[in-house]
């Protein structure tokens, strides 16, 4: 049977994203790249030409391609472009005429959050499962009729947006069972419209507090410093008793840093976790009202932007409402083009039914490390081959700050153990020499860990079955590990952890054990390999620009020892 190729293109407004699945023999294999991490510009939503072109030369038969953005559609953000410029004579020029709508009435077009739920299907390891997607905002009301597979039969306003559906996934075809969407209301403030959606009140804290919108990772982190004011009777209400004139303008990291609004700001993260928190749980109840009546008691699978809030994720999974939950690798509009590429196939008539096991769990579907030349590329520095990792394990247990580098990037955003900067947890003043001098972050932030799978009951609040591949879950510390943890550990005793198994990555787990000999804990501090404001690292020659502008000594590039001498 001769190979077929499905182009998925996440044309969204950040973060765009190209992935090309091949199902050849009934074997599905697919690869992604990001926009961001191609260009070298974070959250880079530019039309994705770059991603394409980095996928490699695209087959010229048998391809099915299928779009999306967000909340504006690709047809209407393309033709704004080519008012600007030449762009469909562009894209030709490349060979890459295919890739719109204007040149290939046979584009499929897919609404956001239907992508967002096919993307977790081929990595989740169940073969039924209730599927939330909950972000920021999807697609609008009216888009929905250039969706042919997708319908939706209520009734209400065009301009209302998707910010929350929930899906059941049967094992063949995906069922949409509750959908809820956003308005936008001008406020008083000035320059200001809130939206009553979870999603939304997160950014506009986040913008609130940092003058940056994609900050809720950060506003996360800050919520454990601050106490939740009353919760008001909706979103609206609740965006507009925030203290604006307290907004922070913009400036430098110092600048925040020497504010004396901490204490406001962080008390606003903490009331928009506990609305987060609260909003999470209403919807597993409507799963478990809803979906349970008409499906039965399966597992839950989160994803979307809002599926990236570790805390809320462990809290809901302490509840026990669920057989089981699987967060997604890669739940933010990362996973676009995978979703749409899984969701075209499987209407096409092809049925995925290689189920992911737990202990199979990555994210690591970007682009494969070059390992050619090293020695020359790194010509400036000592380079060595490696037999095992003691002699990296070594250096880790003395203090030094890893660079690794292995295999395939991770295509969701957080660093897994094949993009990361890993350190010795055990290290005294560890988290002020990663924000001084590597990381550049702000204090308040937490770092995570990974630890060996069969490990984690130990060290972390947690039963044997614990699974954690993707860093989704804010996990409490033991009480007798708090003190030794510490540099890991956020200021309510919890710690954004993984959990790493062989099957998942072979090479980390390796590492992990060889630390383990030589510093009797198998732990690791890991951080995504990058400086802040920049994206993580893809290829060699990006670890090599890192290298060169960092003072970190030592990198581990597949089996190569790097280091400054």
């Amino acid at each position: 049977m001769s190979a077929r190729y499905f182009l998925g293109l996440g044309k969204t407004k950040y973060n765009s994203n190209a992935s090309l699945l091949t199902i050849e023999n009934n074997k599905w294999s697919w690869e992604t790249r990001l926009s961001e991490r191609v260009e070298r510009s974070k959250w880079s939503g530019s039309w994705p030409l770059k991603a394409i072109k980095a996928l490699g030369a695209l087959p010229n038969e048998n391809i099915t391609f299928a779009e999306n953005s967000d909340i504006v559609n690709p047809w209407f953000k393309e033709s704004l472009l080519q008012k600007k410029v030449p762009f469909y004579e562009n894209l030709s020029n490349h060979g890459l005429e295919n890739c719109v709508r204007e040149n290939n009435q046979d584009m499929l077009y897919m609404a956001h959050h239907p992508a967002h739920a096919y993307s977790v299907i081929p990595v989740m390891p169940f073969e039924q499962a209730f599927i939330l997607v909950c972000d920021g905002g999807g697609s609008k009301r009216e888009d929905y009729k250039f969706d042919s597979i997708h319908e939706i039969q209520d009734e209400g306003d065009p301009e209302d947006i998707e910010h929350t559906s929930l899906y059941f996934w049967d094992g063949n075809q995906l069922r949409l069972f509750h959908k809820e969407w956003l308005k936008y209301k001008r406020s008083p403030f000035e320059n200001l419209s809130f939206a009553n959606s979870i999603g939304a009140y997160y950014e506009k804290v986040a913008e609130f507090i940092f003058n940056d919108n994609l900050a809720s990772g950060k506003v996360m982190g800050l919520a454990g410093y601050g106490s939740s004011r009353e919760l008001s009777e909706s979103f609206w209400e609740d965006q507009m008793n925030i203290p604006w004139d307290k907004k922070f303008p913009g400036g430098l990291k110092s600048e925040w840093a020497r504010s004396s609004h901490f204490e406001i700001w962080a008390n606003e993260a903490a009331t928009v976790q506990l609305a987060f928190e609260r909003n999470l749980e209403r919807l597993s109840e409507i799963v478990k009202e809803n979906g349970f009546e008409h499906f039965g008691d399966c597992p839950l699978v989160m994803t979307g932007g809002c599926a990236l809030n570790c805390t809320a994720n462990f809290k809901l999974y302490k509840k026990g409402y669920f057989k089981d939950i699987f967060v997604s690798p890669f739940p933010g509009d990362e996973s676009i083009s995978l979703g749409l590429a899984v969701g075209a196939a499987i209407e096409k008539g092809h049925r995925f039914r290689d189920t992911c096991k737990w202990k199979n769990c990555h994210s690591a579907y970007g682009s494969d490390l070059e390992l050619d030349d090293i020695k020359g590329l790194f010509k400036s520095y000592k380079v060595s081959k490696l037999s095992d990792y003691n002699i990296v394990a070594e250096k880790l247990r003395d203090g030094e700050v890893i660079a690794w580098l292995q295999g395939r990037s991770e295509s969701g955003p957080r660093a897994l153990g094949h993009r990361s900067l890993l350190a010795n947890p055990l290290v005294t003043s560890l988290k002020e020499k990663l924000n001084e001098k590597i990381k550049f972050r702000e204090s308040f932030r937490p770092y995570g860990a990974s630890l060996l799978r069969e490990r984690a009951s130990e060290y972390f609040e947690v039963d044997e079955s614990f699974e954690n591949p993707s860093m989704s879950y804010a996990v409490a510390i033991r009480d007798k590990y708090r003190e030794l943890l510490k540099e890991v550990s956020h200021i309510d005793g919890t710690c954004r952890m993984q959990t790493v198994s062989e099957g998942g990555n072979s090479e980390f787990y390796k590492l992990i054990e060889a630390f383990e000999k030589v510093s009797n804990i198998p732990v690791l501090l890991n951080t995504s390999l990058n400086i802040m404001g920049e994206p993580i690292v893809e290829s060699k020659h990006d670890a090599l620009s890192f290298f060169e502008h960092s003072v970190v000594k030592t990198m581990v590039i597949g089996h190569y020892l790097i280091e400054k001498v």
